[in-house]
């Protein structure tokens, strides 16, 4: 029997309050909070977000970063890089990433196998003509 938009959209609800519940959120949660309440780690980001800005308004009038740009930015590419707060946080996002990729590729899986009605289905088939 065929599944309807209310069976999928309530099966997802219950994905949705599963992932809530995993610690990979929770220390995502975490790493984003360390992070914010760090009064270095704000200005760190705001100053790389300051500069990566300049940077790229100068690309929009067709124009390169200056050296001064350009030092500066690596400049705080290098500080961010060995930072341990942004170390943890980008650690936990691709934790959460991952987790994210292995729950989409579960429910994508069924719908490329022949025989399943998706995309993969009318691969497998060919094209063909009604009339």
């Amino acid at each position: 029997m065929p599944a309807d938009t209310q069976t999928i959209i309530d099966a997802a609800q219950k994905v949705a309050d599963l992932l809530a519940d995993h610690p990979a959120v929770e220390k995502y949660k975490q790493a984003q909070k360390s992070l914010q309440d760090d009064p270095d780690a704000s200005s760190l980001l705001k100053e790389f977000n300051s500069v990566l800005t300049q940077i790229s308004h100068n690309e929009r009038a067709g124009l390169p970063p200056t050296e001064q740009q350009r030092k500066q930015f690596e400049g705080l590419q290098t500080q961010i890089a060995s930072h341990l707060k942004f170390k943890a946080y980008s650690m936990a996002e691709y934790e959460l990433t991952d987790l994210l990729r292995k729950i989409s590729q579960t429910w994508q899986k069924p719908l490329a196998r022949p025989g399943a009605g998706g995309a993969g289905d009318a691969q497998a088939r060919g094209p063909q003509l009604t009339i």
